[in-house]
């Protein structure tokens, strides 16, 4: 059998951590386009898969939480559809948070 040449799919760096960090940093980085431009360029390093820690660190909060900064929430829904914006707010009656990043509307990432 032959050795695999895939390289085990590695933990999000210090400087992908602190990329993240700057969407809840004030006068960070916003929007859904720069957000997503991100997560494609953590995901490229690692041949298209979330690093391991990614559920935990960004999903459920850690690393901002680690920061002692907010996650990125949906607070102004404003600009999202009626259907959308009733379905985010039964998520967060539900005890789910609901992760935004700016003018853009909430992202499809919904965690307790």
């Amino acid at each position: 059998m032959a050795a695999s040449t895939h390289s085990p799919v590695t933990p999000l760096t210090d400087a992908e951590k602190n990329s993240l960090l700057d969407f809840s940093r004030p006068g960070g980085k916003t929007g859904r386009m720069a957000w997503n431009a991100l997560v494609a360029e953590i995901k490229s390093a690692r041949d298209g898969q979330y690093p391991p820690d990614w559920h935990p660190m960004v999903i459920r909060g850690k690393l901002f939480d680690e920061q002692n900064l907010p996650s990125p929430r949906c607070d102004d829904l404003s600009d999202v559809d009626p259907d959308e914006t009733a379905f985010i707010e039964k998520l967060r009656s539900e005890g789910f948070k609901v992760i935004d990043l700016g003018s853009d509307g909430p992202l499809p990432f919904y965690a307790r």
